[in-house]
């Protein structure tokens, strides 16, 4: 198909693999078949042909079922964590319903989500209260926490006692704290 005489022979045979799909015409050209600024005529016509079986609604229930497919995921992978993650289950019992799970995946998610979906509500709650006490935790050690006024006062007040500060200079740290 590199000629120019080859190129009648391609368009008839997919005229024929696509009914009623229009073809334009071809310059007349001296070169390879297809030219780098136009598509060939069949390649239009099967372009026009796919847009011509995507009509009707067609991408909605493409974008339906990609997210029921999405979301089936999600099921799965949640379902597989916490049945690693339950610590009321035995490793025989675990071994079972990943079995169940991988054999029967649709019956095995959704016997699982009736069978312990409210241990694993618990669970979840058990582990977000866990991962927040952490978190204000961590937050307290780093924030550390700043004394209060009065202790200030007392330790400078020590301090003076003690003749390390002048009356001076505790008169003005005194009033950094109070203002």
């Amino acid at each position: 198909m590199d000629g120019p005489g080859d190129w009648p022979k391609f368009r008839d045979t997919h005229r024929e693999r696509l009914p009623g799909c229009q073809t334009v015409p071809r310059p007349a050209q001296n070169g390879p078949a297809y030219s780098a600024g136009a598509l060939a005529p069949a390649t239009k016509g099967l372009y026009m042909h796919v847009l011509a079986e995507i009509g009707n609604g067609q991408i909605l229930w493409d974008i339906a079922w990609l997210f029921m497919f999405i979301i089936w995921f999600w099921l799965l992978i949640t379902v597989f964590g916490d049945i690693f993650r339950s610590h009321d289950m035995g490793g025989f019992g675990k071994t079972l319903w990943i079995i169940f799970v991988i054999v029967l995946p649709y019956l095995g998610v959704f016997v699982y989500l009736i069978a312990r979906g409210k241990s694993m509500q618990e669970r979840n709650i058990a582990a977000m209260q866990a991962q927040e006490d952490a978190t204000r935790k961590y937050v307290q050690s780093v924030a550390g926490s700043s004394p209060s006024a009065s202790e200030e006062l007392a330790k400078l007040a020590d301090l003076k006692d003690k003749g390390v500060l002048t009356e001076a200079e505790f008169a003005t740290q005194k009033a950094k704290i109070l203002s």
